[in-house]
């Protein structure tokens, strides 16, 4: 679904001309209560009607609604939690906004309940036009730092979320930083946890759940994989990244497949943004240099990698860089997919000094 395009200070609507191919900018959106350091925009989702923005420097989450083509902000979504970075990442399906944050504790937060754990994921429902929050999602074990919530989606009666630095299966197996996923499902409401994904191969430091995607029986999980090359396991390569492709079946999702881009090397953050649409995956490596066939090199120029199943098999049909790829320009930085579309983030696009 197309559900995530990234902004840093500014909202701005597209409609697609019903004659021809061009989007137009409809309206340029911002928050009502605006101020400095909200960063409104930060994490933006869409569906329907209706388009979530984030402003983790607010704690706060943005909704807007599409009224006879025109969007207009119709309420502020929050919680009663300080000092959370609400609004982190969001996600939208249907009737359901989902939205993460960042409660990392400081030494000064310790003693205090209310940060104990680590980060919350929240779970808003469409309810006779007011979004109200009807559930805090946390991983049955999760411990403080394990950046739970650094990655979400939603779709039908599913939420996934990624928790990068979680270091334990069921509290045994303890492996530094390997990271995992979350699924909940929908029962009455409740979103249940229903199953903890991991890695086959879960090693020190890959932060599995760095990014996440799900569409119908498929889930895709991004892996910073810092520690190891996925096709020589001999051969250190930091940085590369890679992504596993999980299938559902009565219920319980396996690993299906795991991939990685025809010519990633050593830091290209290959799995930094991850996008499934039916039979197509959109993966992001926004610190990849090389251009189409593995040539002039542009430092952090980014590119992104489409895949394609057939019959169950993922396999890698395109490379895609930008038309003016530049170094630092970060392309691949965020990706979405829906249906033939598919639309790419380059977040420090001409510019240099961030």
């Amino acid at each position: 679904m197309l559900k995530h395009l990234l902004s840093l200070s500014l909202l701005s609507f597209f409609a697609i001309n019903s004659y021809s191919q061009d989007w137009n900018q409809v309206i340029k959106g911002v928050a009502s209560d605006r101020a400095a350091g909200d960063k409104f925009g930060t994490s933006v989702a869409v569906f329907g009607n209706y388009a979530v923005v984030g402003a983790p420097g607010a704690n706060a989450a943005y909704v807007f609604k599409n009224i006879s083509g025109t969007w207009a902000q119709t309420q502020i979504l929050s919680t009663n939690v300080t000092r959370t970075e609400f609004g982190i990442k969001v996600a939208i399906y249907e009737n359901y906004i989902v939205i993460g944050s960042n409660d990392n504790p400081t030494s000064e937060d310790l003693g205090f309940s209310e940060y104990s754990d680590s980060s919350y994921v929240y779970v808003f429902k469409n309810i006779a036009e007011t979004w109200t929050e009807i559930k805090r999602l946390e991983g049955s074990d999760i411990q403080i730092n394990d950046r739970f919530g650094s990655s979400l989606d939603i779709y039908g009666e599913y939420i996934v979320v990624g928790a990068m630095k979680d270091a334990d299966i069921d509290g045994l197996d303890i492996i530094q930083n390997s990271g995992s996923a979350y699924v909940f499902q929908n029962n009455g409401d409740s979103w249940t946890e229903v199953q903890k994904i991991t890695a086959s191969d879960r090693s020190i430091e890959h932060q599995f759940g760095n990014s996440v995607s799900i569409s119908g029986d498929y889930l895709v999980v991004g892996d910073k994989d810092y520690y190891r090359d996925p096709n020589i396991i001999e051969h250190v390569v930091l940085g590369a990244g890679s992504i596993y492709i999980f299938k559902n079946s009565n219920g319980v999702w396996t690993e299906q497949q795991k991939l990685i881009g025809s010519d990633v090397v050593s830091g290209d953050s290959f799995g930094c943004s991850v996008s499934i649409d039916k039979e197509n995956v959109i993966v992001g490596a926004k610190q990849q240099s090389s251009d189409l066939n593995g040539l002039n090199p542009l430092i952090n120029a980014g590119a992104v990698y489409v895949f394609k199943n057939t019959n169950d098999v993922w396999s890698e049909v395109q490379k895609i860089t930008a038309s003016d790829r530049n170094i630092d320009k970060y392309f691949g930085a965020s990706v979405s997919i829906d249906n033939e579309y598919f639309v790419v983030g380059s977040v420090f696009h001409d510019n240099y000094f961030y």
